[in-house]
């Protein structure tokens, strides 16, 4: 799946309000994407990445009960696909502070973007 087709899937599952299905660094992600945008790396470069609400699958961290706020690099996301079941919308804290965007290309709440 190239980049174009990953960010235009995350924008369709925005607009739409559908949970998403994905791999990431080798392990099963269910979430709900909430922004999509670019992140300015050290080395200069602006790379896409998402802020989610991670409600199932797997994550090197641990995963909390009934999930939690997670910001994924699309480079290390592959087999994007949306799926059909409830919205979640995780809790406020943790998104009001998200520091992983600094250009929203898409959001369902831009009030989500606020520093």
């Amino acid at each position: 799946m190239t980049g174009d087709e990953k960010t235009a899937l995350l924008r369709q599952a925005i607009r739409e309000g559908r949970p998403v299905t994905a791999m990431g660094s080798g392990l099963r992600r269910e979430f709900c994407p909430h922004l999509l945008g670019t992140k300015r790396h050290p080395d200069g470069r602006a790379r896409w990445h998402v802020l989610a609400w991670q409600f199932d699958g797997a994550s090197r961290s641990g995963l909390p009960s009934g999930g939690g706020w997670r910001c994924f690099d699309l480079a290390f996301l592959d087999m994007l696909r949306l799926r059909d079941g409830p919205w979640h919308r995780g809790s406020r804290t943790g998104a009001a502070e998200q520091t992983c965007i600094d250009s929203i290309d898409c959001a369902v709440d831009p009030s989500l973007a606020a520093p």
